[in-house]
């Protein structure tokens, strides 16, 4: 009796021995698992071509689960695992991408430099908004007809024809003009888009900065920019035509000197003297057609068209 009592006692200890065996080995695979290994952080950076203040990053972190971007400029984290950030002045940033996941954090830093503009301060530069610009014809007549107007939300210079037999009129003059409030001092851009599917014929369209409202014409002196169908010298939009005004102007030898404000990049600085007592300048675009040479018919063909009037200060 005494035997079979120690050999089913010792039949417990071996079960029991083998289990915590068993426990003890499932214990040590748990502890052996590899660790995550922590992130290693990473970005590209583009700078939007028109204006550099806009700027998109692009993540090549590896392994990351958060990110957080810091653009060095003490705005707000962002947290999305890319980004598109629009900085508000020109200078060097350092911008640093930290990512995390359980294994750990690691982060990137690179330097950027960046240079642009503000916003558009023409009002209704787009050509949405009638109301934003002061439409006048500068001198009328019996033959001084025209047919400018907004269409598709563009503005479009037409040559007005007689009602009666269709017979196009060659004369007009018309000012087209909006107020606008500058810093003396500051550094603006201008810039504007025109096109002609037919091109012009005998025709001008000229931009003035005035300090005084262009009311009548002889306030309307110093031309910045034109672009002209006159012949030799004077002839970019003789034939179709397509493009930012300055670049189009380019073609114009004989009409541009850019003794005023405006450089041949567009680009002006007023001065105190340059502006209103409000501190403004009145934008004039002054267009019209007539005195076509002999046996020709002056014109605006199927019509100049005005679209994006841009001034954006540099910061």
């Amino acid at each position: 009796m005494i035997m079979k009592n120690l050999l089913k006692n010792s039949l417990y200890l071996m079960v029991f021995l083998m289990g915590a065996l068993l426990v003890s080995c499932g214990d040590d695979e748990e502890d052996t698992t590899p660790p995550v290994d922590p992130p290693i952080a990473g970005f590209t950076l583009e700078k939007n071509e028109e204006n550099n203040l806009i700027v998109t990053f692009t993540n090549t972190s590896i392994g990351g689960e958060t990110y957080s971007w810091d653009f060095g400029d003490d705005s707000d984290l962002v947290t999305t695992k890319d980004a598109t950030y629009t900085f508000t002045a020109s200078g060097t940033y350092t911008v640093t991408l930290t990512v995390t996941n359980e294994g750990g954090t690691d982060e990137q830093s690179q330097d950027i430099t960046v240079s642009g503009f503000g916003p558009n301060l023409v009002n209704g530069g787009d050509m949405t908004d009638e109301e934003a610009w002061t439409l006048s014809t500068l001198w009328g007549g019996d033959d001084n007809v025209m047919n400018h107007g907004f269409s598709d939300d563009t503005f479009v210079f037409l040559s007005g024809a007689d009602a009666e037999t269709g017979d196009p009129y060659q004369y007009s003059n018309y000012s087209f003009s909006q107020e606008i409030a500058l810093e003396a001092g500051g550094t603006y851009h201008f810039s504007a888009d025109v096109s002609s599917a037919t091109g012009t014929n005998a025709t001008w369209f000229e931009v003035y900065f005035l300090k005084v409202a262009p009311d009548t014409e002889d306030v309307i002196v110093d031309m910045q920019v034109g672009i002209k169908a006159y012949g030799e010298g004077e002839d970019c939009t003789k034939d179709e035509f397509s493009g930012d005004i300055m670049t189009i102007a380019a073609a114009c030898t004989s009409v541009n000197a850019f003794d005023q404000l405006l450089s041949a990049e567009g680009v002006f600085t007023p001065s105190a003297e340059d502006l209103s007592e409000d501190g403004t300048i009145f934008l004039v675009f002054k267009v019209g057609s007539g005195w076509a040479p002999e046996g020709e018919i002056a014109g605006f063909g199927d019509g100049l068209i005005l679209d994006n009037v841009v001034i954006k200060e540099a910061i």
